[in-house]
């Protein structure tokens, strides 16, 4: 919102999978990033918004990797977790 403010626009555009209809045209949008964005510019009126599109597969290839990149950095912490109990087991 402070982005908007000062600089009359949003800084990122909003993300969406344009699903095709069997003619192969885009009849319905779906929003995967960006919903704030899309919230202020309803709200503003703004007759137009940026828009990123992605397919399917783009979408659940970046949702994979961050979840790849989320469970690597839990396993690092739970092994830090683990070094952390047994320095304080010989401490003790």
């Amino acid at each position: 919102l402070e982005y908007y403010i000062q600089h009359s626009h949003v800084d990122k555009p909003i993300t969406v999978i344009a699903e095709t209809n069997e003619k192969g045209k885009a009849n319905k949008f779906i929003l995967v990033d960006g919903y704030s964005r899309y919230l202020l510019g309803k709200y503003d009126n703004m007759k137009k918004l940026p828009v990123k599109y992605i397919t399917t597969e783009e979408y659940i290839v970046k949702k994979e990797i961050s979840d790849k990149e989320w469970n690597e950095y839990n396993e690092k912490k739970n092994e830090q977790r683990e070094l952390n109990k047994e320095h304080i087991k010989q401490i003790i």
